[in-house]
């Protein structure tokens, strides 16, 4: 007795293996791998989020120490310049009005430039000796620009703006 089946038997029993086949492929293998995807997916979120946060950080560390030898740049050119001069303008009778300075980089011999300016008020001759002072005054100043002025009366005090520069390193 030989065993046959049908054509209709057949196709039932490919199509409930071909099903069969289908789930054991898509629980077995495609629904953990999608699974593995999400998983890294959120991790991959979670790490980028991270990392630019990380970013941040590092970038805002740098300005800080920028920041910070700026100050410290700051600091000591106004002990070995600008209080100088503030003293010298002190000496010889004049008011400082303004005093404004701006640091910059100079790429060549790796030296920094402090560029200031100031109004100083008083009498012209104490002007006078005040430039004096700055001319030969052991800090390395450079006078770039400067204008008096008066107002229209008479005695009136005159108004000295002086734009200098000075390198340090």
């Amino acid at each position: 007795m030989a065993f046959t089946l049908g054509a209709d038997k057949l196709k039932k029993i490919l199509c409930c293996v071909f099903v069969l086949f289908n789930l054991v492929l898509y629980y077995g293998f495609l629904m953990p791998a999608q699974q593995k995807i999400v998983a890294l997916e959120n991790r991959w979120r979670a790490e980028r989020i991270e990392f630019k946060q990380t970013a941040l950080y590092k970038r805002v560390r740098e300005d800080l120490t920028r920041f910070k030898e700026l100050l410290v740049e700051k600091e000591a050119v106004t002990k070995e310049v600008i209080g100088p001069l503030s003293e010298t303008a002190r000496q010889h009778h004049l008011r400082i009005s303004t005093l404004d300075s701006e640091p910059a980089r100079v790429a060549e011999h790796g030296q920094n430039r402090i560029t200031f300016s100031l109004q100083v008020t008083g009498a012209y001759p104490d002007i006078r000796r005040f430039i004096h002072a700055i001319e030969i005054a052991p800090s390395f100043v450079i006078i770039e620009d400067m204008s008096l002025s008066r107002s229209s009366k008479e005695d009136s005090p005159r108004k000295l703006q002086v734009r200098m520069a000075s390198y340090y390193r």
